[in-house]
């Protein structure tokens, strides 16, 4: 086979691949006019060809946005989006030029109608779905308890951030009795929805269990059964540390379930100590409680701070360093003599300037100070 047979043959099947192809094609010249349309085009639009490229669309003249002259002016593939009646094409124009150095632009549309659709869809739902955690996140968001005054028992100062829109630490106080008060703080695995479902869910089940809160080993065993009627997977778990106040004796009786972050207690005399109190989380690996349980003795003016891992656990990507029990321990050692609201502000101040706020798991604080 001779050179200028192969090229010929080449020629041919080249445009046999254009004619037949799946894709509609069309060829269009400088002066917008459509010298080419493949069979599959033809096939769903008629023929066009010697007419004005923009006949097509029922157009009487040229678009303002015209792809096919500006690629072939800047030698660059362009496309947009065309309606056709009910219907979406996507539009790509690529430019050619011949020996003659005459310019053209080859067209390709694509039907996306139905992709279209979809994403119309998914664009509601996505709306639709952030409203919903937006509800969600206020939800949340007000059933913890307010910075403020007790009972004219304790002063309570708190702080949340979630590391998403919505999160999985939850802190309260509840009033017993006239002599007890309840307060706990609570890391619920991940984050996000999953994780702030099982807030709501571990706030009911405290708040529905609290006439035996007096016996914590009671109320914590009835916690895990209602959390193993949920049967969730081995990979949830429940962290959660209680206090109990009673406020005649002034003695606080802690339970540990699984809860990492321990209790400092700030005395009005004196550096503040960690409260070494330890236990396995709420968790199916558990049927009943078996806890430690550690009574201390405090005094008109003592606090008590619960928090969560979140802040020991904040991340500075430029250093590569944790925020570490050790710098919040110095923190909170630093300003022992300030007021539970200040003491808040300052830790999660230096949290979220730590790690450029950028954290990676909720970080929650509370301060619960003896009047």
């Amino acid at each position: 086979m001779t050179e200028r047979k192969i090229e010929s043959y080449e020629e041919n099947l080249m445009d046999q691949v254009i004619e037949n192809m799946e894709y509609m094609v069309r060829v269009l010249d400088q002066e917008d006019n459509v010298i080419y349309m493949n069979k599959k085009m033809r096939e769903e639009f008629g023929d066009f060809t010697c007419q004005k490229c923009f006949n097509l669309i029922g157009a009487n003249e040229k678009c303002v946005d015209c792809i096919s002259s500006t690629c072939q002016k800047t030698g660059k593939a362009e496309s947009k989006d065309v309606q056709y009646g009910e219907r979406i094409f996507k539009v790509i124009a690529s430019p050619a030029k011949t020996e003659t150095d005459k310019n053209y632009a080859i067209e390709l549309f694509h039907d996306i109608t139905v992709q279209k659709v979809l994403q119309e869809e998914i664009l509601n739902q996505y709306d639709k779905m952030k409203t919903d955690l937006e509800f969600a996140k206020q939800i949340q968001n007000r059933v913890l308890p307010i910075s403020d005054t007790y009972w004219d028992a304790v002063r309570f100062d708190a702080a949340y951030v979630p590391s998403e829109d919505l999160g999985g630490d939850i802190f309260d106080l509840i009033r017993i009795d006239d002599n007890h008060i309840l307060f706990y703080m609570a890391d619920v695995s991940g984050h996000g929805i999953k994780s702030s479902l099982l807030t709501m869910f571990l706030r009911q089940a405290i708040r529905g269990n609290k006439s035996d809160a007096l016996d914590l080993w009671k109320m914590l065993t009835e916690i895990i059964k209602g959390y193993n009627d949920l049967k969730l997977g081995d990979e949830c778990y429940v962290s959660i540390i209680f206090g109990l106040y009673d406020i005649q004796n002034k003695v606080v009786t802690f339970v540990n379930a699984g809860h990492n972050s321990l209790p400092i207690h700030i005395k009005s005399v004196g550096e503040p100590e960690e409260i070494k109190i330890y236990g396995m989380p709420v968790c199916n690996l558990l049927s009943e409680a078996n806890h430690d349980i550690k009574i201390i003795k405090v005094a008109q003016g003592d606090k008590i701070i619960l928090h969560t891992d979140g802040i020991s656990e904040a991340f500075n990507e430029a250093t590569g360093e944790y925020f570490s029990d050790t710098r919040f321990s110095e923190l909170i050692n630093e300003n022992r003599k300030e007021s539970g609201d200040v003491i808040v502000k300052k830790v999660i101040d230096e949290v979220k300037s730590f790690a450029r706020g950028q954290l990676a798991d909720d970080a929650a604080i509370l301060t619960f100070e003896i009047l």
